[in-house]
């Protein structure tokens, strides 16, 4: 069948238009699309033709909430009518070379295998975006975050306010560091319990207010080295780091004091089935908010609305794109 699709068609260029999706066999579902998710830092290095293996035109996105509409013979654990979640959707074999990711599509081919049904107290647009904080949450298992640290985040986008939420959640305290202040204000008192400027205020500074002589985790998802360079230095011995920004190119790291401070170093990738649970059991219990911190349009506004956000990401943390307008 044929369906309605967001495909950037080339570098900072995008349009709707219609793509192929392959015959359903016995293991597959047909999803309808209500939502997908934009995760504005991948997508941004996409749209700017920066990530790696990008070649136009394709199809961006990762993340949906949708209903199932036909399922195949085999399948047992999923039903027509049911709300899931699930990220790309498959395409014909001729239009294989369009799918990077393949997301933001009005309807989706996947097996039954690759979607998850959220509990009824998420919101379908929290459902959507799950995967931001699932990916955050992978991290923070990865490495593990312990009550009563003190740890250093160093970015406040979306995945760093969803690791400071998850991170809070467990107990830590955070300090963020954040140049946007419209993101410090977001995050204060939900991801961050302190967020500063670090333009304004020293490392030093925060330690002595805080009382602690270092840091004892760092999650940075800023890939600024000359941030994460200063960082190095306020972190106590042996002392955790995650890396869970997008580092493409050969960072230039100052490894001098991870060296003598002997700092270990996790560098986490995507999430697994566990991590959407537990962000979906969280989102229940109201200890994170995901969907809040989204801008929404509607699919009839995407071919401005989404090239517009991804050249300006500091409009928002994230996007919802609603299906159904």
């Amino acid at each position: 069948m044929k369906t309605t699709s967001l495909i950037v068609t080339a570098k900072e260029k995008v349009e709707l238009g219609e793509i192929e999706l392959p015959d359903l066999t016995a293991n597959d579902v047909l999803i309808e699309t209500d939502w997908t998710g934009v995760s504005i830092g991948t997508e941004r290095w996409i749209f700017l033709g920066d990530y790696y293996n990008t070649t136009f035109p394709l199809i961006p996105g990762y993340q949906r909430c949708g209903r199932v509409t036909a399922a195949g013979a085999a399948v047992k654990d999923v039903k027509v009518g049911d709300r899931v979640w699930t990220g790309g959707s498959m395409t014909s074999a001729s239009e294989a070379r369009k799918r990077l990711f393949g997301g933001h599509t009005a309807h989706a081919v996947v097996p039954a295998s690759a979607v998850i049904k959220p509990p009824a107290g998420v919101s379908d647009e929290d459902v959507a975006l799950a995967k931001m904080g699932a990916i955050s949450r992978h991290g923070i298992e990865f490495m593990g975050v312990a009550k009563g640290e003190l740890l250093l985040l160093i970015g406040l986008g979306m995945i760093g306010n969803m690791a400071g939420q998850i991170a809070r959640a467990r107990g830590a305290r955070v300090v963020a560091l954040e140049l946007d202040p419209e993101r410090r204000r977001l995050a204060l008192g939900k991801a961050a319990d302190v967020a500063i400027d670090p333009r304004q205020t020293t490392l030093k500074d925060v330690l002595q207010a805080e009382g602690k002589p270092a840091f004892d985790t760092m999650i940075d998802t800023s890939a600024s080295a000359t941030a994460l360079n200063q960082a190095f230095f306020h972190m106590k011995p042996r002392a955790k780091v995650l890396l869970q920004g997008y580092y493409p190119n050969l960072t230039p790291l100052d490894l001098l004091w991870p060296h003598v401070r002997e700092l270990v170093m996790y560098n986490p990738t995507n999430q697994q089935p566990a991590d959407l649970m537990d962000v979906f059991d969280l989102l229940v219990a109201g200890r994170i908010e995901i969907a809040p911190l989204a801008l929404r349009f509607a699919l009839s506004e995407a071919v401005r609305e989404y090239p517009a956000l991804l050249c300006n990401p500091a409009r928002a943390l994230s996007a919802l794109i609603d299906w159904h307008k």
